[in-house]
């Protein structure tokens, strides 16, 4: 064999072998876009029969079960999508990603029935797992904050772990979001308050979270923070700007004093001229300011703090919110005089 023919032979074995390899991986890659395309028609024996033949193409491969999994998922077939992860863990018994989807399955589960305890204790479980796998799979541990949250309602291991997603992701906003809405529980409650909200607001995780100041949606939360920072003044000027960005009918909810002023002050406001309003209310958020010495307003700052809350915990059933978003957003928390050392006006 001439030495031209020896140099070519082995690239030559290599494209006949990859060749079959690259057209069964396109094989692959078709059926699962065919099965996940079906479960989008609602054609579900057509999605189970293909995603099946997908993993029966490259049962060797763990990426074909982590690719079709979520698909299961979506669908709601979460017993399939169960097993498409344990078939992934039997090929790499180290991968984060199969554990954290095994871990999603069970959180899903503990949605809701006499079992869903049990569930939200697996996903638990299942999502420390995952992160002792790997410490740094940020999607793990936003797996294990939600698990806590879902099981017990435990915000202080929740934002631990959120909290250590967002080292790993400090761009990522959702992970960000879910920190700042565990630290609004906690700040809600006078314990968290004292320790945890804390670490929340120690130095390295207030400068993850300045990457997400900008976004709207994170507004409020930062509005917050900044207050129990001792900022009161940067916070309402975030708050307003919240507030700027939301469509009229949105910011009607905040500046709408009905909730809060008495039937005489609601009276004479109604028949206060358009261009004299603004004074108004200027005058009756004075009435009601924490500190007087001060030269922002916190009792304003605490208003858009509780309609904000109430939208979103309390819109589930109406718009803007329920009867309990009335209340809240008159009295505030059950515990709000004992916590922060102010009245609690009742209007």
């Amino acid at each position: 064999m001439n030495t031209t023919l020896k140099c070519v032979a082995p690239v030559l074995l290599c494209f006949l072998l990859s060749a079959p390899l690259a057209a069964r991986e396109a094989q692959v890659d078709s059926l699962i876009a065919r099965g996940q395309a079906a479960f989008e028609d609602n054609k579900k024996d057509q999605a189970i029969k293909a995603l099946t033949a997908a993993i029966k193409q490259n049962p060797d491969n763990i990426q074909t079960y982590l690719a079709v999994a979520p698909i299961y998922i979506n669908a709601g077939y979460l017993d399939h999508a169960m097993k498409a992860f344990k078939e992934a863990l039997k090929l790499n018994d180290a991968s984060p990603e199969a554990q954290t989807g095994i871990a999603d399955i069970y959180y899903k589960k503990a949605s809701g029935g006499i079992m869903a305890v049990y569930h939200a204790r697996k996903a638990v479980s299942a999502a420390r797992r995952a992160t002792r796998l790997d410490p740094t799979y940020a999607p793990a541990y936003i797996l294990l904050g939600r698990a806590y949250i879902r099981l017990n309602e435990n915000h202080t291991a929740a934002s631990r772990a959120f909290a250590q997603a967002l080292t790993h992701q400090p761009d990522n906003p959702e992970i960000a979001y879910l920190l700042g809405t565990s630290y609004i529980e906690l700040r809600r409650n006078a314990e968290g308050r004292q320790r945890d909200n804390q670490m929340i607001l120690s130095e390295s995780i207030l400068k993850n979270l300045e990457y997400h100041l900008e976004n709207a949606r994170f507004l409020p939360i930062a509005a917050q923070i900044l207050f129990d920072k001792g900022e009161p003044e940067k916070a309402l000027n975030v708050f307003e700007q919240f507030i700027a960005t939301l469509p009229e009918t949105e910011r009607i909810y905040y500046d709408d004093i009905a909730r809060v002023g008495t039937k005489e002050e609601l009276k004479i406001y109604e028949e206060t001229p358009e261009a004299e309003r603004p004074a108004f209310l200027e005058q009756f958020w004075a009435k009601r300011d924490f500190d007087l010495l001060t030269e922002v307003n916190e009792r304003l700052i605490e208003h858009y703090r509780r309609v904000w809350y109430a939208r979103n915990h309390f819109a589930e059933a109406k718009t803007p919110w329920d009867a309990r978003g009335d209340i809240y957003i008159r009295y505030g928390d059950p515990d709000y005089r004992a916590r922060s050392g102010r009245a609690n006006p009742e209007i």
